[in-house]
């Protein structure tokens, strides 16, 4: 497999038919947030291809899964805006040997939201996201924030650096101010910390 940084309209193309798939709207930020970060260097929309392929074609023939990471200069650690291994390669090990990868590949720590299972539509789903991470090492850092129209719930998978869970909810906050500048930031973000009954439920009491 081959890790690839697409540019935009690649990633447009990958917006209009995978990212809207796989997640559902209260999860998508509109393109334009994506292009304003590629446009500063704080974006890397990576594809990850099967070059040995064959019957594929276009300009993602052999797309196998995406990352999508919110990396802005003044962060130590990155944002995992969205991910998913396209449908007909799930189930096979793939998500969690990218995900091992990212951290290295990105030399920081990676911050995970997850749909926090008790406001979520598909609480099953979510609760399935949560697993998927845990077994890939991550925790919840007992924050939870509110992007656009959804509740997550914060993760940190610290991969070679270690970061406490105070500094990663901090390292949340500072990407999404550099994410949504100016009256945006207020209007779609929030962030707050999880009680100790929130986190009973979610089996990190």
């Amino acid at each position: 497999m081959q890790w690839r940084l697409l540019h935009e309209a690649n990633l447009k193309a990958l917006y209009d038919c995978d990212v809207v798939r796989d997640f559902p709207a209260t999860e998508r930020k509109p393109f334009s947030n994506m292009t304003y970060m590629l446009s500063s260097s704080a974006y890397h929309a990576w594809g990850v291809f099967d070059d040995a392929a064959d019957g594929e074609s276009g300009p993602l023939a052999g797309l196998r899964a995406y990352l999508l990471v919110a990396c802005p200069a003044n962060c130590r650690a990155v944002l995992l805006d969205y991910f998913a291994v396209l449908p007909a390669w799930r189930s096979a090990g793939l998500g969690a040997a990218l995900v091992a990868e990212l951290s290295a590949r990105e030399e920081a720590p990676v911050l995970l939201e997850v749909e926090w299972p008790a406001h979520a539509p598909d609480a099953a789903l979510a609760e399935r996201r949560l697993n998927f991470y845990r077994r890939c090492g991550a925790h919840l850092t007992g924050g939870w924030d509110r992007a656009y129209r959804g509740l997550f719930v914060v993760m940190v998978l610290p991969g070679g650096a270690p970061m406490s869970d105070r500094e990663a909810d901090e390292e949340l906050c500072r990407c999404y101010r550099a994410m949504l500048p100016g009256a945006e930031l207020n209007e779609n973000f929030a962030y707050g910390r999880l009680n100790v009954e929130d986190l009973r439920k979610l089996g990190e009491a």
